[in-house]
């Protein structure tokens, strides 16, 4: 199933630069390297808050990245959203 999102991306790619189709910005995120990152940090944000004894809140800033998707995966690991 990946092999075959990762042909379709590619293939479509391809498409636009064969179509001479420029002015699109496309980004692709890959969600088990973006959720791992997430879970590292709070897992930090754990080992953090039992060494110091005290709550930790670890934040996200949207102007990274707005990306409604990506705002989900970062809740979804108990990070927060400023």
């Amino acid at each position: 199933m990946k092999e075959q999102i990762k042909k379709m991306i590619i293939d479509s790619i391809e498409n636009w630069i064969d179509e001479d189709i420029y002015a699109v910005s496309l980004y692709v995120y890959d969600y088990n390297i973006l959720r791992n990152s997430c879970l590292k940090m709070f897992n930090f944000k754990q080992k953090l808050e039992k060494r110091i004894n005290k709550k930790v809140n670890m934040h996200y800033s949207p102007k990274a990245n707005s990306n409604p998707a990506i705002l989900k995966v970062v809740k979804e690991c108990g990070l927060f959203v400023d």
